[in-house]
C-alpha cells in the first residue's frame, strides 16, 4: 500500500511477464465489504535483473513511507513449470535479490536488484516476505526475511543491507 493505491506485484516466473498492478485503497477495501468491482489503475512492466545473475522473479515488497519507495525480493530458480494437473511446480533455488523501486520510476523497465550473499557467494535461499525491522539509516538498513524452501518448512532470516543513502 501507498498513499491511496494498493499494488500487486505479479511473478512472472512462468508467464515471463513481470508485472505491477495498482488499484485504489478504497475500492480495493470495498471489494471485499460490498463486493464491489476492482478496476486496475495502473500497470507497469518490470524485470527484476542483476548483471551476474540475470532475471529473478518478485517474491515480496514492503513500501518504506519516508523515502516514497518500494523495497522488494526477487527470486531466481530454474526450471519452474506446470505439470499435468495444471499445479505450479518450483524449480531448483538459485538465490534472491533485493531492490528498489522509486514511485517516479514505475515506468522504467528494467530494475537493478543486488544478490543476498553468504559468504561471499549468492545465498541458496528463496525469500518470500521482507518487512523493514528497523529504522533506515544513512547507512544500514535491517530487513526480516521469511523464507519458503519448497521443503514444507520455513525459515526466517535478518537481513543487512549496506546502503550508501536510499534516497
Amino acid at each position: 500500500v501507498s498513499h491511496h493505491d494498493v499494488y500487486f506485484f505479479n511473478r512472472g516466473d512462468l508467464s515471463g511477464r513481470y508485472l505491477i498492478f495498482k488499484a485504489d485503497l478504497a475500492k480495493f477495501i470495498s471489494y471485499f465489504t460490498e463486493w464491489d468491482s476492482i478496476f486496475i489503475s495502473g500497470m507497469y512492466e518490470k524485470t527484476p535483473y542483476n548483471e551476474t545473475y540475470g532475471k529473478s522473479t518478485f517474491s515480496s515488497s514492503v513500501f518504506i513511507k519516508e523515502i516514497d519507495a518500494f523495497i522488494f525480493t526477487s527470486t531466481s530458480e530454474d526450471g519452474s513449470r506446470i505439470d499435468s494437473t495444471g499445479r505450479v511446480v518450483d524449480g531448483d533455488i538459485k538465490g534472491s535479490f533485493i531492490g528498489r523501486i522509486r514511485m517516479n520510476e514505475l515506468n522504467d523497465s528494467l530494475i537493478q536488484v543486488h544478490p543476498i550473499m553468504e559468504n561471499d557467494s549468492l545465498a541458496r535461499i528463496k525469500l518470500e516476505g521482507i518487512w523493514l525491522s528497523d529504522n533506515v539509516s544513512d547507512s544500514i538498513a535491517t530487513f526480516i526475511g521469511v523464507s519458503d524452501p519448497d521443503n514444507g518448512t520455513t525459515e526466517t532470516y535478518i537481513i543487512e543491507v549496506k546502503i550508501k543513502r536510499f534516497d
